[in-house]
């Protein structure tokens, strides 16, 4: 059987949600942070960003309507693990971390009721 080789899609291509899905985008790295953040957008997401899990906890005390936290786990002042635990966390929303990490950490979205 042939079966045809798809290439990658590119953004436009994508599928865009019906209503933009807000991500709170939290990396200590700018460079990499506005990377990941400018991928979500051109794909139809709205975000916003946030140096640390500090700044990230400001922005999710003022604004309630994030659909999800996407988190580097080892930042300084606030890491994302750690991050993710805070009662800011509003329900329904998910919690996604990313970068180096070790085993013990993985838990730490069941902990939240995120599995």
């Amino acid at each position: 059987m042939n079966a045809a080789k798809q290439s990658p899609r590119t953004a436009s291509e994508m599928p865009r949600p019906s209503k933009p899905e807000r991500i709170l985008v939290v990396k200590e790295e700018e460079t990499s942070r506005e990377i990941i953040a400018s991928m979500l957008t051109r794909a139809g997401y709205e975000c916003q960003e946030a140096g640390d899990g500090l700044e990230a906890l400001a922005l999710l005390d003022l604004s309630k309507g994030f659909d999800l936290l996407l988190a580097g786990l080892t930042m300084p002042n606030l890491a994302g693990r750690v991050l993710g635990e805070q009662d800011l966390i509003q329900a329904g929303m998910d919690v996604y971390g990313f970068g180096p990490w070790h085993i013990d950490d993985v838990p730490f979205a069941e902990r939240k009721g995120k599995t």
